[in-house]
């Protein structure tokens, strides 16, 4: 009988596995990614490329599970590439800093923090308490949460980002703040 150490399958049974967390990963990318746009986006490409690196070792299917193994829980775990490690314990602000990545882009991001290091953090986390307060006091209003969400992040994002992208990260945060209605 096949035991549980990878080592010990044979190649049909080790492919099958690797295939299966594959598969069971790109579910996950596309449903529980959907409050995170930004790391829905990365993790989709970085799946494209565990793929190809999987095809490359077909004569190695052990190499094969333990390459999609560990993608698998770098997804869980949501350690996504290009976020501040001081997000860490905010879901919410860290899919809120992704959208400065998705909007402003990683170069206007990555210049930003180094000119000033906690300024977007601090946006990011401001947000998340800002789109809070606008859910407690609109619970029975979703149309009144957006519009509190938009008064309040509007004057904020359009000084930092220019009115275009203030407004695209408005439709963004109110997208993430919906499907997050959803879910929780």
């Amino acid at each position: 009988k096949l035991g549980t150490d990878p080592e010990d399958w044979d190649d049909e049974k080790t492919r099958n596995e690797a295939d299966t967390i594959r598969t069971r990963t790109k579910k996950t990318i596309e449903q529980d990614l959907e409050d995170d746009p930004y790391a829905k986006k990365v993790f989709s490409e970085l799946l494209k490329k565990a793929i190809e690196e999987a095809e490359a070792l077909f004569d190695h299917p052990v190499k094969q599970y333990a390459l999609f193994q560990e993608f698998e829980e770098t997804v869980k775990a949501r350690s996504t590439p290009g976020i501040p490690d001081d997000l860490a314990d905010n879901p919410h602000a860290k899919a809120y800093f992704g959208l400065f990545r998705l909007v402003a882009g990683d170069e206007a991001v990555d210049a930003s923090m180094v000119a000033e290091p906690d300024a977007l953090i601090n946006l990011a986390r401001d947000i998340d308490e800002t789109v809070h307060a606008a859910v407690a006091q609109n619970t029975l209003n979703p149309t009144g949460v957006d519009k509190g969400i938009r008064k309040s992040l509007l004057p904020t994002l359009f000084q930092r980002f220019g009115l275009d992208k203030a407004n695209e990260l408005l439709d963004q945060i109110v997208h993430i703040v919906r499907v997050g209605l959803r879910h929780d």
